[in-house]
């Protein structure tokens, strides 16, 4: 659901661009009040974890030879809060669009807006609407329910903001952008119930964002780079080649792209040099959530500093 650079008209993409900077600049305030200091590790390495399950693009059968991965801000909002979550998938898509070229430069503010201020919101507000402390049946069900409607409402902004761009019709492009997220979202959904039950196996108190973290936080945050480490190093190298949800989209309402602003250190995931496409999509997906990590440790340690002061 990355929108490329050359689709939004600049209207569209300076309100957008707006509207994220101030959701982040908010956002690290409300962080800087209320950031657990013991939590700061997890965030690192969720961002990591989100990062690398991005790359793992997966067949979507209901919607023909069409694409989907893992978006991943519903998870996030749900363990930290919508505001650290806000703030991790901003650095995942800025890292995203400036080193992999994964999105566009122009298109990042909307790209912020769509996966991490309205899916991390509209995904926690669904859990908290259905989950009930003790129950792990209705935990699974919220996770899963927030998963999904996040997945469609991040695509319906986006179609909206194809149409203001005059790119295509609005009454063509949000029913097909929300037919196609709606299945994508089935997948979003499963993950999330997934992820929430093996963090829950290794603390409870994880899957709560204000719960307390039981275990040797670097033990759990060591445990949780490991399998990012292991999803953008191995099993990225098996995703689907098909378009993805957008992709799809676009081609079939004639909705062109235009080139990159930036090309990026590693476009496309590639590492130059490295001549077999697994060992290249493996490194690249190593450095990413390294890179995701590192950057999240740095802005999260500066801010916890700031409190402290």
């Amino acid at each position: 659901m990355h929108i490329p650079d050359a689709v939004l008209r600049e209207p569209v993409w300076i309100s957008t661009a707006c509207l994220a900077g101030g959701a982040v600049i908010l956002s690290a305030r409300a962080v800087e009040r209320s950031l657990d200091l013991r939590r700061i590790p997890l965030m690192g390495v969720l961002g990591a974890f989100v990062f690398a399950a991005q790359m793992v693009n997966f067949a979507v059968p209901l919607a023909g030879a069409t694409s989907g991965h893992f978006v991943g801000a519903s998870l996030l909002a749900i363990l930290l809060g919508p505001f650290a979550g806000l703030l991790v998938m901003a650095a995942i898509l800025a890292i995203q669009a400036l080193i992999f070229a994964d999105g566009g430069i122009t298109a990042l503010g909307a790209n912020i807006s769509n996966m991490a201020l309205l899916a991390s919101f509209v995904g926690y507000l669904i859990y908290r609407a259905i989950h009930r402390p003790g129950d792990v049946w209705r935990r699974r069900a919220a996770a899963f329910v927030a998963g999904w409607a996040a997945i469609v409402a991040a695509s319906i902004a986006c179609a909206v903001e194809i149409a203001l761009s005059g790119r295509a019709s609005i009454r063509a492009v949000v029913p097909a952008m929300a037919l196609v997220h709606a299945a994508i979202g089935i997948a979003e959904g499963l993950i999330n119930a997934a992820v929430l039950e093996f963090l829950a196996a290794l603390d409870p108190g994880i899957v709560e964002a204000e719960g307390e973290i039981r275990r040797n936080r670097w033990v759990t945050a060591g445990v949780v780079l490991l399998a990012a480490l292991a999803v953008g190093g191995g099993f990225s190298a098996l995703a689907s080649s098909d378009p993805d949800g957008l992709e799809r989209v676009a081609a079939d309402l004639g909705i062109g792209e235009g080139d990159s602003i930036l090309t990026g250190l590693l476009p496309d995931y590639a590492v130059p040099g490295v001549r077999s496409p697994f060992l290249s999509n493996l490194i690249a997906g190593v450095l990413g959530a390294l890179a995701v990590t590192g950057v999240l440790a740095v802005a999260l340690l500066a801010i916890g500093r700031r409190r402290k002061a």
